[in-house]
């Protein structure tokens, strides 16, 4: 019973480093294509780039990134799940958006 404790609390800690990797990928991808001359494309690859290298491995297969352009803005967005370790334990729904406004020359 006890390492099923330790497992699910050591479940929890790493879903929040995954979460935290997320949302960093997001900020690294909007800097991104924020820049004069930068846009949508620049921004995904930089957030799948920032993802993949801090969240290697299958943990990261199913979120994923987007990047949009509007109103003077670049939203970078991420969706899907980072997954449960145990039978009994959910997958854990990662939904998260950042933005920054798109410079200009």
């Amino acid at each position: 019973m006890a390492l099923v404790v330790f497992v699910t609390v050591a479940n929890l800690v790493v879903v929040q480093y995954g979460q935290g990797a997320v949302r960093s990928s997001l900020e690294e991808g909007v800097r991104a294509g924020s820049r004069v001359g930068a846009g949508e494309e620049d921004c995904l690859v930089a957030a799948q780039e920032s993802l993949r290298s801090l969240l290697g491995g299958s943990m990261g297969t199913s979120v994923v990134l987007s990047c949009a352009l509007g109103n003077g803005l670049i939203v970078a967005t991420a969706e899907g799940s980072l997954p449960g370790w145990l039978p009994g334990i959910a997958d854990f729904v990662v939904d998260a958006e950042a933005l920054a406004v798109k410079e200009t020359a």
